[in-house]
Order: C-alpha cells, then sequence, then structure tokens
C-alpha cells in the first residue's frame, strides 16, 4: 500500500502517484488521507477516489480520516484541528462525529474504495499518550479531540464502521 496524504485533488494525487510510476514504483492498493477541514467536500473526496481508482487500476482505501468529536482540549497540547472548524454542517460533538464518519464511508465505498480507516482512534488525552517521544508522558495529544474515545476514555457510541 503507497499512501499520500495529498489527496486534496486529482492534480496533487496524480502529481504523487503518476511520479512514483515513473520511477518504477509498484503498489498494490492506492491509500489516500481524507480530512475534510484540509481535504475538502465529500464530493471531491468521491472524484479523486474514483480518478485514482480508474487512473491506476488498484484497489483504493482512506487510509487515515477522522472529525472532531468537541473543539475543546483536555491536555497541555494545542488541538490539531482548533476552534470550530467544522464540515458539511455537522457539529463538534460526538453525534457529529458518528454521522460524519459514515457519510466519509458511504462516499468512500460509493466511489469504490474498499475500505475507511481511522486515524488514530486511541490518541486520547492520558498521560503517555503523546506525541513527542522525547517527552510522551509530559506532552500530550494534539488529536484528543479527534480521537473515538472522550477525555475519560469512553467510546462514541456515534462512531461505527459500516458494511
Amino acid at each position: 500500500m503507497i499512501h499520500t496524504a495529498d489527496a486534496d485533488s486529482d492534480a496533487n494525487a496524480r502529481w504523487f502517484y503518476d511520479g512514483i510510476t515513473a520511477q518504477g514504483v509498484t503498489w498494490d492498493i492506492t491509500a489516500l488521507s481524507y480530512y475534510c477541514m484540509w481535504h475538502g467536500t465529500l464530493a471531491n473526496l468521491y472524484n479523486v477516489i474514483a480518478d485514482v481508482k480508474s487512473r491506476y487500476g488498484k484497489p483504493v482505501v482512506v487510509a487515515e480520516t477522522a472529525y472532531m468529536y468537541t473543539t475543546a482540549n483536555a491536555d497541555s497540547q494545542s488541538n490539531s484541528i482548533p476552534g470550530t472548524t467544522t464540515c458539511d454542517g455537522q457539529p463538534a460533538t460526538k453525534a457529529g462525529q458518528g454521522t460524519e464518519f459514515t457519510w466519509i464511508q458511504n462516499t468512500a465505498r460509493n466511489a469504490g474504495a474498499i475500505g475507511v480507516f481511522y486515524w488514530e482512534p486511541t490518541w486520547y488525552a492520558i498521560a503517555g499518550n503523546g506525541w513527542d517521544p522525547a517527552n510522551i508522558n509530559g506532552t500530550g495529544d494534539g488529536w484528543d479531540n479527534m480521537a473515538t474515545f472522550d477525555a475519560t476514555g469512553k467510546f462514541n457510541s456515534y462512531v461505527k464502521w459500516t458494511a
């Protein structure tokens, strides 16, 4: 699987995958990131998936996606997605996180993707779950408001993997 995080457009995805193809790189699965805050609409996700699937003839997965369940910060590390940046009319709530994830899965499936992975579901605000290996216990995590577990460790039951 070859994964690019910069698949916010057909042009960027093609730049990456055409570039590695030109260098003789082969792969089995085309993998993309999709974060609506950075990569645009669900329609854009659909178009990029359909384009790379057709262009390279490989199965496609969304290797990374996430959505916030809160705009609050539960630790000493600033949130990676601060403030009230939301997408598709979904609030930064547990229900909004679940709905957005369902919509991403449905869009990906309808465009021909074979799977969607949530990144990173367990990076919630607990000691030892930090970003910085030199200070893993002290830095906190900028993704804590995007995890599928809240600051108390309770799983968001609105988040469902669909078939």
